[in-house]
């Protein structure tokens, strides 16, 4: 199958095999980097290329014009494999060939006098892996594509090894030493394999406490228990600590076994276990008062086996006289933390909605303010050239009354349309505008606004707390501007920025799919779409900084 620009493919394989194919003369050569979240290298080491052929994970191995990626090897934290080309000249006319499930072919066009070019992204969704064809050239070479994904680059060339003197060393005579090596080779790897295990015991018994690690730790938080709001949230929380409450008064929050003697006595030994177990249930509920008190969303985990390790160490202080926290009042304290954390959540959701709708209330109010005062310059420019068309019509000015009739017909075509807008809340402009400055070059926002001049939404935008102005790819005027917009969303839904506030509009996707998703549920609308987004200000900041003078990666071959 032949790829075109922006195309996705899926595939279910573990394996791909990418050949280059390029005209004749000096072959090109082919790099691969693995990007995490961010569309950039972790390490330097991420970066696979004719001086650094294999990674170090076993995902990318580059042989020649051979560079095969193995999918089930790539590390988690990778989100991204892309795959470039890079030639002395330029890559004009160069193909680049997919061997695995499904063949496909991919040769981009507009390469000419472009030595280096990104040809294939291979990019993780919903557990799975999808390949897309991009064919996005660079003028600054293999290094300014290494230095925009965040490879650290040599300035200067490397050293390149001395040749070494004389014929190589005989194996038979080396055979020994390689043993030994070997030898310790396999212990080194026994006792790494020895350590990890001391590891991952530890961890499992360490509670993390530290903020930030645990909100890094968090990733998206969805309620694990779906009350319509906070009322229902706080009354399920209410219905909870009602049930706990009963357990403590009825005793039964503690079980202990019986005939236990104190000096000979059952009673006293059962006035002495009930004692201990007052005691131990004590210690208990101030621990879980204190991991409710200050449970948040993503700390949840972390104080439920904190008060599981409080629970196990009073069992084992009580196994001698029988006693323990019963499993089920432990069971309730533990639903209790869960629930206080969604319930915080929850809380703090609502707050958000409230802020958005008031937003949007006085988004609304603004427009309506705009129509209005927009009608009344109309209504008076109408009397204007209704008495003009009067006077003309008088003294005889044939073209005066033509221009003032034009002028009359122009009038009421923008008050008609004023109206429908004021009276219709559907009607408006989708826009779609980046900040390559503040969010990278593969984040748009695409957004609606019921505005006369939509640029004053983009300016308002642009002087909101964002160090560069917007660039805007699109204006699309729409009878139907909501379900424009619902359409777009929804063909971008799973790339959204922030999967948990679905009112931010920032997507993370390319412009070229931006485009084509507008061509396709755009089908009644003119579009006039701009790829390039000038960034005229981050770009003249980006040319006035410093050179980067740490050494890096070396290209030199």
């Amino acid at each position: 199958m032949d790829l075109t620009p922006g195309q996705n493919v899926s595939f279910s394989g573990s394996t791909l095999s990418v050949r280059l194919q390029g005209p004749a003369g000096s072959p090109p050569d082919l790099v691969g980097l693995l990007l995490d979240h961010r569309g950039q290298v972790s390490t330097d080491a991420d970066f696979v290329f004719y001086n650094a052929p294999r990674h170090a994970s076993g995902a990318l191995t580059l042989d020649g014009l051979l560079l095969t990626v193995r999918l089930d090897e790539v590390p988690p934290a990778v989100e991204r494999v892309v795959v470039a080309a890079d030639r002395d000249g330029d890559l004009d006319g160069v193909a680049v060939a997919v061997e695995g499930e499904l063949p496909f072919t991919f040769q981009p066009p507009g390469l000419h006098g472009l030595p280096t070019a990104v040809l294939l992204e291979v990019y993780r969704r919903n557990g799975g892996w999808r390949l897309r064809a991009v064919g996005q050239g660079w003028a600054s070479g293999l290094a300014g594509l290494a230095r925009d994904y965040g490879v650290n680059v040599d300035a200067e060339d490397a050293p390149q090894p001395a040749a070494s003197a004389g014929p190589p060393p005989d194996r038979g005579a080396l055979e020994p030493e390689l043993q030994q090596l070997a030898e310790r080779r396999d212990a080194l790897r026994e006792e790494v394999a020895r350590l990890d295990r001391q590891v991952v015991d530890a961890r499992a018994a360490l509670v993390e406490t530290d903020e930030l690690r645990l909100l890094q730790q968090a990733g998206y938080y969805q309620f694990r228990h779906p009350l319509d709001d906070v009322l229902a949230s706080k009354q399920r929380l209410d219905a909870l600590r009602g049930q706990i409450k009963t357990a403590i008064s009825k005793r039964t929050a503690v079980r202990s076994t019986s005939g236990w003697m104190v000096n000979g006595s059952l009673k006293e030994g059962a006035a002495l276990v009930r004692q201990f177990g007052d005691l131990m249930l004590r210690t208990y509920n101030i621990e879980a008062d204190n991991c409710v008190r200050t449970v948040r969303a993503h700390s949840v985990d972390a104080a439920k086996k904190r008060l599981e390790q409080t629970r196990q160490a009073i069992v084992a202080n009580g196994s001698t006289m029988g006693a323990a926290i019963d499993e089920d009042f432990h069971a309730l304290r533990l639903e209790e933390l869960q629930l206080t954390a969604d319930h915080h959540l929850r809380v703090e959701q609502e707050r958000e909605d409230a802020r958005e709708e008031r937003q949007r209330q006085r988004e609304e109010a603004r427009d309506q303010e705009e129509f209005k005062r927009r009608k009344k310059d109309l209504l008076k420019e109408q009397v204007h050239y209704r008495s003009l068309l009067e006077r003309s019509r008088i003294n005889g000015d044939e073209e005066g009354q033509a221009e003032a009739r034009q002028r009359l017909a122009e009038i009421s075509e923008s008050i008609e349309e004023v109206e429908e807008m004021a009276a219709n809340i559907r009607v408006g402009y989708v826009y779609v505008i980046s900040n390559v400055g503040a969010f990278g070059d593969r984040v748009v926002k695409i957004g609606l606004t019921r505005r006369e001049d939509p640029m004053q939404r983009i300016y308002e935008l642009s002087s909101a707390s964002v160090p560069f102005r917007f660039d805007v790819h699109a204006l699309v005027f729409s009878h139907d501007a909501v379900s424009l917009e619902t359409a777009l969303h929804r063909e971008f839904d799973a790339r959204r920025v922030n999967q948990v506030n679905r009112r931010r509009e920032f997507f993370r996707v390319s412009l070229p799919e931006v485009r084509a998703a507008l061509e396709r549920v755009g089908t009644n609308h003119v579009v006039e779409f701009h790829e390039l987004a000038e960034a005229p200000e981050w770009r003249q900041s980006q040319a006035q900084q410093p050179r980067d003078s740490r050494p890096g990666v070396d290209l030199t071959r």
